[in-house]
This record gives structure tokens, C-alpha cells and sequence, in this order.
């Protein structure tokens, strides 16, 4: 643990970088597991394996219930406009938030490679620091 807070003291002046680094791969993570991970939920709908809703769910702020409010849109849209129309707005959105995970991971891989190189450049300044420090007799023993 004292090694990990020795690295942790050199990021000290990028915490904005190191949040911001956070926020991308929350977001990266969350479009990855709408992006393929509600994909057979969605087909099994579409394919009439699974009965729509007729009443729209109680909204909170957990996945299960995030799923069966995004089932019920998705009912509305087959019943509207037909299986093919909602087969393509589901196809859209799979593209697109594939397409946003990448972006987002593409985005924090660019903010942790400049907060990479500040750390270590630290870190190996004041090692050579240290080392030019020490007394010669150490470096004759």
C-alpha cells in the first residue's frame, strides 16, 4: 500500500485528468453494455419470444427496471410501426453506441497517455534527484 500511495502523491496536480480519465471509461462502460448486452433481450421482443408491455413501469435507477422501461418503448414501436421499423431503430442504436464506446474509450486512452508521461517523468526526475544525492561511498561499497 505505501508504494501505491507514493504514485498516488505524484498525481496529486491532475486530479481534473484523473477524473475526467474516470468519467470517459464510466461512460465507455456504460454504452458498451447497452450496446451488445441488451441485444437479446431487444430480438427476444422483436421475435415475439417475449410478451410486450402494455402498461409503461415504474421508473427507478436500477438496470432491471432501466431494461423493462427501455422493453416497453420498444413495444410502443412495434405496435405503432411495425416489427421491420423497430428491427432498424434497434440497429441504429447498437451502431451508435458501439460507435459512442469506442469514442469514449479512444478519448480516456488520450487523456491517460499525456497523465502517464507527467508521472513518470516525475518519478524518474526524483530518483535521479536521489541518486545524485547519495554519497559516493555507497556506490564504492
Amino acid at each position: 500500500m505505501k508504494r501505491f500511495s507514493t504514485i498516488l502523491k505524484y498525481l496529486q496536480d491532475q486530479k481534473r485528468y484523473v477524473f475526467l480519465y474516470f468519467m470517459l471509461n464510466l461512460l465507455s462502460v456504460l454504452f458498451s453494455l447497452v450496446s451488445l448486452g441488451m441485444l437479446v433481450p431487444f430480438m427476444q421482443l422483436l421475435f415475439g419470444k417475449e410478451k410486450i408491455a402494455e402498461t409503461a413501469p415504474q421508473v427507478s435507477f436500477s438496470a432491471a427496471s432501466v431494461l423493462n422501461y427501455i422493453k416497453y418503448i420498444l413495444g410502443i414501436l412495434i405496435r405503432e410501426h411495425g416489427a421491420t421499423y423497430a428491427l432498424a431503430a434497434i440497429s441504429i442504436i447498437i451502431i451508435l453506441s458501439i460507435f459512442l464506446k469506442n469514442f469514449f474509450l479512444y478519448l480516456s486512452f488520450r487523456v491517460l497517455g499525456p497523465l502517464r508521461n507527467r508521472v513518470l517523468t516525475r518519478l524518474r526526475a526524483d530518483l535521479y534527484t536521489k541518486i545524485l544525492e547519495l554519497p559516493l561511498g555507497f556506490f564504492t561499497e
